[in-house]
């Protein structure tokens, strides 16, 4: 986990502390192929902010809780991890007044006996402790998570429980190509210019540059504009794996109009990232670069 200092009021707050989910609002998850290991992966940034002139402690044991409602406004089933963690102490993260801390959790869509499963981790790090809803078919749904944790107050020790805001995700069905997905006459595709590339040396500054973009096409009527500051790439092995990923942020950048870019209809607007290949001190083989807001 890692903090930063934020002013983001954008989340339901208790008690001076806030929880949301982090550049979020919309989700569109194509349903993957019924194959072996194919799964649709989904990162959820989960931010808590302290707003109090103390300190407290925000325990990571088993604590996120999420919740998923359908298209009737129904709360939709859901079983919990096979072995969720309890309340462990040693999990507390201490949390100074004006600083907000965040959690990456990988969620997947993947097939399991001709079922749909949505699967959401119990804990960050701990992908293989899911919190499950079977079933799933096609439409529109809303997520939020749910967190309790305990705060010394003037009266003693006080249970707080928070929420974040709601945020909405769609089901569609797959895409013909890997690289492209169509949602309300606005077409978003993955651009890799050069498909191959070559291994650096493992010296101090070899580098191999790299490059990944996105076109985004307005097929509507209606005029749009886009952002496109915050791309993170989502690598997947050849066997359908969601690889790691390690963010850190160092700054926060405040968009401004002229950040959302027009594209009037019959128009496309294309934005690309910079990347790089390097080996680490710990000899390993990665793929790092920058967000352009202040993370990386």
């Amino acid at each position: 986990m890692t903090s930063f200092e934020s002013n983001d009021s954008n989340s339901i707050e208790a008690q001076g502390i806030s929880l949301q989910i982090w550049r979020t609002e919309f989700l569109v998850l194509p349903i993957p192929k019924r194959e072996l290991n194919a799964n649709t992966p989904v990162e959820f940034d989960i931010t808590i902010s302290n707003k109090m002139l103390i300190h407290f402690r925000f325990n990571r044991s088993g604590s996120l809780i999420p919740q998923i409602v359908g298209s009737n406004g129904q709360v939709l089933q859901m079983q919990e991890p096979k072995n969720r963690r309890k309340i462990n102490k040693y999990d507390d993260y201490l949390v100074q007044p004006g600083v907000s801390t965040f959690t990456l959790l990988y969620a997947k869509l993947s097939w399991q006996n001709k079922k749909l499963q949505f699967q959401i981790p119990d804990l960050p790090n701990e992908p293989g402790n899911y919190w499950t809803v079977n079933d799933m078919q096609l439409g529109t749904y809303q997520l939020r998570f749910i967190y309790r944790t305990n705060i010394k107050s003037a009266v003693g020790i006080e249970t707080v429980r928070l929420n974040t805001q709601y945020i909405t995700f769609r089901l569609i069905e797959p895409v013909a190509t890997n690289n492209s997905v169509e949602v309300d006459s606005i077409r978003f595709e993955t651009l890799v210019p050069k498909q191959v590339f070559t291994i650096p040396k493992k010296q101090p500054d070899a580098r191999t540059f790299l490059k990944f973009g996105l076109k985004v096409t307005n097929l509507s009527s209606t005029p749009y504009r886009f952002k496109f500051y915050g791309l993170i790439p989502e690598l997947q092995s050849i066997n359908g794996q969601l690889l790691s990923l390690s963010y850190s942020r160092n700054a926060l950048k405040l968009l401004e109009e002229d950040d959302f870019l027009l594209a009037m209809p019959g128009e496309d607007l294309t934005y690309f990232v910079d990347g790089k290949i390097y080996w680490n001190r710990n000899n390993l083989l990665v793929m790092g670069g920058s967000d352009r807001i202040g993370g990386f």
